[in-house]
């Protein structure tokens, strides 16, 4: 996994995580980057050590093919993983928590695509569960469609574990068929991401001068790149853009140089603790994600900064459509529309903002969070590993 906490996301997840429990030292074993600190103390209780050889397989080095980078990043995995389970193994700790992340999924396809899959997928996915008490939250899954070969990898790294914690209800329907279908044993629970509500709150906005519409996350398939390039070349005229993009700088880099409308505005990356600005200093939101299983972190942050957010169809909630933000068709036209409703209609985009900041307020808080991870370390710890 990798932990670079001002891209928000999991990494934002886990320092919600040692925020949320002080009573609790975390000991944070990543992935290292080129030029990221090897060692690092984010929060009294929160140290963050990164293993290499250096991590590359998300954004390559110029210049280094598909081939080099796949050879390069099976023996980075082993190296690390041989590392890592040295350092679990010698530990003192009570409780292992395992985090599965998306920037796997993507190394994965890679080794699939180079018939790599068994070699690369069992030295990332061999975890050392063995050792004490281990837990694993499932963060994401593979989009549909995807080779049957992944799924069956994602299942293996599953059925390791017998404590298992789901940030999405049907992420949580998915690890309980899992192990239906293998017969085994296994606690499985909900708990959704976290949203520091004091931090993530509405303030008042000046309504005058256009429509703005914001974007925020990484720029890729999954999170919907595709009708991004649609948005930005069939922008309505009246309309303002703010994309606050990450992920592969030359793609980014791509998508601004076919920019030719002067509403459109790439904003440069602001640290995690700035984005309740960004998300205040706009109308709207747009989250194209392609996945129909999540919501993700934007739409709740978004919703509890009182700006409405527009997804498309699939499992959203707290995300409710004309109650707090809208549902639609993955279609430009669509979003037009919505975008022309709400220009001339700027109490209905108050009373949507209010409705999501009351939705998200309690069940998706600091406080609530913080009880039920309690409650599920106190019984993982109190049963017989």
């Amino acid at each position: 996994m990798n932990f670079i906490p001002y891209t928000g996301g999991i990494a934002t997840h886990l320092l919600s995580l040692a925020q949320s429990l002080p009573e609790y030292d975390f000991e944070l074993l990543t992935n290292s980057y080129p030029r990221v600190p090897d060692e690092e103390t984010f929060l009294k209780n929160l140290l963050v050590r990164r293993i290499g050889p250096p991590d590359y397989a998300r954004y390559p080095p110029p210049g280094v093919g598909e081939k080099l980078l796949l050879a390069y990043t099976a023996f980075a995995d082993g190296v690390r993983t041989l590392r890592i389970k040295k350092r679990v193994r010698e530990s003192p700790w009570a409780l292992f928590h395992f985090h599965d992340m998306d920037h796997t999924y993507v190394r994965l396809a890679l080794a699939l695509r180079m018939g790599w899959l068994d070699v690369l997928g069992r030295r990332i996915g061999a975890l050392p569960t063995d050792r004490g008490h281990s837990v694993i939250t499932v963060h994401s899954s593979f989009a549909p469609g995807v080779d049957p070969r992944l799924h069956h990898w994602r299942r293996w790294l599953h059925l390791q574990f017998r404590n298992l914690i789901c940030v999405e209800p049907p992420l949580k329907e998915e690890v309980e068929a899992t192990f239906r279908e293998a017969n085994l044993p296994a606690k499985i629970w909900y708990v959704p991401n976290a949203i520091d509500m004091k931090r993530f709150h509405p303030r008042p906005k000046d309504r005058a001068g256009p429509l703005v519409l914001g974007f925020a996350g990484r720029l890729e398939g999954a999170k919907g790149e595709r009708f991004l390039w649609g948005l930005v070349e069939h922008l309505p005229e009246d309309v303002e853009l703010r994309l606050l993009c990450s992920g592969y700088p030359p793609r980014i880099d791509l998508l601004r140089r076919r920019i030719r409308n002067r509403h459109v505005r790439i904003l440069d990356p602001v640290p995690y603790d700035q984005m309740p600005d960004f998300y205040n200093s706009v109308d709207l939101i747009i989250n194209p994600v392609q996945l129909d299983y999540c919501v993700t972190r934007v739409t709740l942050e978004a919703l509890a900064c009182g700006v409405p957010v527009v997804m498309f169809p699939g499992h959203r909630n707290p995300l409710i459509d004309r109650e707090t933000g809208f549902i639609i068709p993955p279609r430009i036209e669509s979003l037009q529309a919505i975008l022309e409703e709400v220009r001339h209609d700027p109490e209905l985009l108050r009373r949507l903002g209010a409705e999501g900041r009351r939705r998200v307020e309690s069940p998706f808080g600091l406080e609530v969070f913080a009880e039920t991870m309690r409650g599920i370390y106190r019984q993982i710890q109190e049963t017989p590993a």
